[in-house]
């Protein structure tokens, strides 16, 4: 929905100096904004429709406010865990759209990831900790700059949700999610935050850090 609003703009701003080339744009955008209002699904959607994972995997690889996701893993084997999904992006990648090509040109070229973490059982702080090992020693191995983990279950115990809210190494953010109570639960860290902005769970409690950033 972002490029739409985006080359809405642009089209408005063309217009004044260009007015026939402003029109096409605002046509283009306005079309784009169009499609991803009918297209999106809400949370709510993807719980009555489809696997929660299947709809946070979908979601963040749609995204493309942060990084270009180029590529998939599915049931990775990490250092203490499985990881359900693992998608690989670049932020300086551009996807053919004008301000994306912008962006290509401005923005440093980064490997970053994200990491899906579906848990067929209550989520306990030893699978946080475990989560959060394999993800930063996968970090210093890979030598990417920064992660996205997000550990889904069906709930979570209360200890889980200290740790989770106590995470605070920068270069990785961190959510913990509840698709069956609406809860999702925020690391302590700037890309923690970024993430829940991605996900837009608006349907679900949120639960943050004390600390704002």
């Amino acid at each position: 929905m972002g490029i739409g609003v985006v080359l809405l703009m642009i089209g408005v701003f063309i217009f004044i100096a260009f007015p026939y080339y402003g029109i096409a744009m605002i046509f283009v955008g306005f079309g784009s904004l169009v499609y991803a209002l009918r297209s999106e699904k809400t949370e709510a959607e993807a719980l009555l429709e489809e696997d929660f994972v299947e709809w946070v995997k979908t979601k963040m690889r749609k995204n493309r406010g942060v990084a270009m996701w180029y590529a998939i893993e599915e049931d990775v084997a990490l250092y203490k865990v499985k990881a359900k999904y693992l998608l690989y992006g670049n932020t300086g990648m551009a996807d053919g759209f004008l301000l994306a090509k912008i962006a290509a040109v401005m923005t440093p070229k980064w490997d970053v990831a994200t990491f899906i973490f579906d848990f067929k059982d209550w989520v306990t702080a030893s699978n946080i900790s475990d989560v959060i090992k394999s993800a930063e020693r996968w970090l210093m191995e890979k030598k990417f700059k920064w992660l996205f983990v997000i550990v889904n279950g069906r709930g979570f115990e209360r200890p889980a949700k200290g740790t989770t809210l106590n995470f605070r190494t920068k270069e990785i953010g961190l959510a913990l999610t509840d698709p069956q109570r609406k809860i999702i639960v925020q690391g302590d860290t700037w890309l923690s935050k970024q993430l829940l902005k991605i996900l837009r769970l608006k349907d679900f409690k949120q639960i943050k850090p004390k600390r704002e950033w």
